[in-house]
């Protein structure tokens, strides 16, 4: 505590940060906050409508100071806002020429249609843990506030005039962190709705909390490992491992399933049919693969124990119960094949699925790319006739060609 000394008062204040440290516990490790709130607003009248729509997410992430008390390391705030305002058959002024009277204000009717928008992200930065308002910076004020468009349609005429503004009034609010004691099982949750005359109010917020898992997955891109001389061809498969090098979590991994490729049959127009299936020794995707299937897939053939899996699809696996390490095999489906690999894993304790990072040589990325592709040219690097060349490019001697799929 300290004595503060104001207009001749004596005051008592209490330190909120004693010096003398504290030892941690299990619950005290740094964890990551995730949220999301949602609000939607629609009023009707006589003459229009008025709708509103915010959405903000947030990714915080907890730490402890040299007492051992939790602050804020980080404070990613993400939002998006529309609102649309409608005035139909309203009355509008605008000054003309002087008619016959001398008149120069002339009243007309028209429809009005004013369309508000923002969208952004923020890092408000690291603050004290005592601090459950998400309070955007004084430079910062000027990113929430919506642009706004109107357009304003003439009865009388039927021509369409375009306005833009900077809306004053139209400035997106931050929720508050919920505290610690209405957290349920690490989550918290809160629905509403509010219904009046003509009009009605409501909105969602739901909040995570997650120990961060030290998780990696650590691939060797030497040239001779098995991931730099991968060449995709139907039934060839590349297996991965991530691990927690202290404790335990469950594993999820996931093909990107916009990162996936899906080209025709399996060798640029070969059909999948039941020879591809006996050739490849695929026998079981009988029935359950089709000709634009997935180039790359989970086959749960090569997960030996599926007892240890508490889910195995074509794109997604999960381990079922925490383990130190996770090994996955991924099958190609076409001598083609391009695809991204991520994975995630999950604390024993509480929360979501956090991303695991991925190492390849000194780089850290979110994915892998099966193949390696380096040169990014949809082609493994395993292939050095290749390697470097463009995707698009047709220089083969034979077949002629006019490098469009054409013969000249």
């Amino acid at each position: 505590m300290r004595w503060i000394l104001a207009g001749g008062i004596v005051l008592l204040a209490i330190s909120t940060s004693p010096t003398m440290p504290h030892a941690q516990t299990a619950d005290a490790a740094p964890s990551v906050w995730t949220g999301t709130w949602e609000e939607h607003y629609f009023a009707e009248r006589n003459s229009g409508f008025t709708r509103t729509q915010t959405q903000v997410t947030f990714k915080l992430a907890e730490g402890r100071d040299t007492n051992g008390f939790p602050i804020w390391t980080s404070r990613a705030v993400q939002w998006s806002y529309r609102s649309e305002s409608a005035a139909f058959d309203s009355v509008a002024v605008e000054e003309r020429a002087p008619d016959q009277r001398g008149f120069t204000l002339h009243r007309f009717r028209q429809d009005r249609l004013t369309t508000c928008t923002s969208t952004g992200t923020v890092e408000l930065g690291p603050s004290l843990g005592t601090d459950r308002l998400l309070v955007p910076k004084p430079d910062q004020e000027t990113q929430l506030q919506a642009t706004c468009v109107t357009d304003a349609t003439s009865r009388e005429t039927g021509v369409t005039t375009r306005t833009t503004s900077t809306s004053t009034g139209d400035r997106v609010g931050f929720p508050g962190i919920p505290g610690d004691e209405q957290f349920q099982e690490c989550q918290y949750h809160e629905s509403w709705r509010r219904d009046l005359a003509a009009s009605y109010y409501e909105g969602s917020f739901h909040v995570t909390r997650a120990p961060v898992v030290d998780a990696v997955m650590q691939i060797d891109s030497a040239p001779d490992t098995a991931y730099a001389r991968f060449v995709p061809s139907p039934g060839r498969t590349l297996a991965f491992t991530a691990s927690v090098p202290s404790g335990t979590a469950r594993f999820r991994f996931e093909l990107d399933p916009e990162g996936t490729s899906h080209f025709p049959g399996y060798a640029t127009n070969a059909p999948v049919d039941d020879v591809f299936f006996e050739k490849y020794n695929l026998a079981q995707w009988r029935g359950s693969y089709a000709n634009d299937g997935p180039d790359l897939v989970f086959d749960s053939w090569n997960f030996a124990d599926q007892d240890e899996w508490s889910r195995i699809e074509p794109h997604m696996v999960e381990t079922a119960a925490p383990r130190s390490a996770a090994t996955v095999t991924v099958t190609a489906m076409d001598f083609g094949a391009v695809g991204k690999l991520r994975a995630f894993v999950s604390s024993e304790g509480c929360g979501g699925w956090q991303p695991i990072a991925i190492r390849i040589g000194t780089q850290t990325r979110d994915a892998v790319a099966i193949p390696m592709d380096e040169d990014d040219n949809l082609i493994a690097d395993a292939l050095k006739d290749y390697r470097g060349r463009a995707p698009g490019v047709d220089d083969d001697a034979e077949p002629k060609g006019n490098g469009m799929g054409a013969m000249d």
